[in-house]
């Protein structure tokens, strides 16, 4: 006979295994367990029987998953981000981003209006930038031979973004992506996908200026300088940890790493301006950043 028997068990998953295993817990609880080895001696082998009192059964599961892989990626992207001083308009817009494990993250904008001083100088409606239904996304994904992550930031209809007499920059889409995978052959990161749609600068068709189609892809860090102003950087490209685009963002400082930052429209202001914004000030329309990382184990 046994008082208060406790019957217990743990599970986890194979040695090695980092993802799809599970983990599992089983308790049977018993007040009063009597055991009878042979309730009928006269029949031959032994006639067992249990008899059983207050018992509870209780099971719990729970699928592994991937806390911190030794693959690895990230992402991120927004819509528009101002930078000034003092600031005078959101310091971000749009933003999502996603976790070392993967993830997913999306955002919608019906309409995106970044406000400034309203200081006499031609600005439209009071804004740095107004633009139509505009979108952000980031995902990725990370195993134990691959991991991949893929972030796209796109801007609709931006009638103008800074004005002063004429209108700086405005575009009917702009569109920055930012794709990265590696494994066991190989790491890259890509800016495919990205784009722009009736872009122009100063009143001048840029996709026309460089001989591309009205939807074109203007070669990575295209700059145009801007008189009493800055300058605006198109298609602008950075790898992580110092590597070049030649080598598709491969070959930076972190071994089995590549990562891309691409933005659609950077706008540096250099120089005391009619606009009021002071030396210094930035506005990215369209960023997204996206790296993986594998190890060998």
């Amino acid at each position: 006979m046994k008082l208060y028997e406790r019957i217990g068990s743990t599970g986890t998953p194979p040695p090695g295994n980092l993802t799809g295993g599970l983990f599992t817990a089983d308790l049977t609880v018993s007040m009063i367990r009597i055991h009878i080895t042979d309730y009928l001696p006269a029949v031959l082998g032994n006639q067992t029987v249990d008899v059983v009192v207050g018992s509870a059964t209780s099971h719990a599961e729970f699928a592994q998953i991937l806390i911190c892989p030794p693959q690895t990626v990230s992402g991120h992207g927004f819509v528009l981000r101002e930078t000034t001083q003092p600031a005078v308009a959101p310091v971000v817009v749009g933003f999502v981003d996603i976790q070392a494990n993967g993830g997913f993250d999306h955002q919608n904008l019906d309409a995106v209006t970044a406000p400034t001083v309203d200081n006499g100088a031609g600005l439209p409606a009071g804004s740095v930038l107004t633009a139509g239904a505009s979108v952000s996304e980031s995902q990725g994904a990370s195993f134990t031979d691959t991991s991949a992550a893929s972030t796209f930031a796109e801007v609709g209809g931006v009638p103008c973004i800074l004005k002063a007499g004429s209108c700086t920059v405005s575009a009917e889409v702009i569109r920055s992506q930012s794709n990265s995978e590696a494994a066991a052959s190989g790491t890259f990161s890509n800016a495919d996908g990205t784009q722009l749609l009736g872009a122009t600068v100063l009143g001048t068709d840029v996709c026309a200026m460089l001989g591309l189609e009205s939807t074109c892809t203007p070669p990575a860090n295209t700059r145009i300088d801007l008189a009493g102003l800055g300058f605006v950087i198109l298609n602008e490209q950075v790898c992580d940890n110092g590597g070049t685009l030649a080598k598709e963002c491969a070959d930076g400082s972190v071994a089995g790493h590549a990562g891309l930052t691409v933005r659609g429209i950077r706008l540096v202001v250099t120089v005391p301006n009619v606009l009021g914004l002071t030396p210094g000030a930035e506005i990215i329309v369209a960023e997204a950043h996206s790296d993986a990382k594998f190890v060998k184990h």
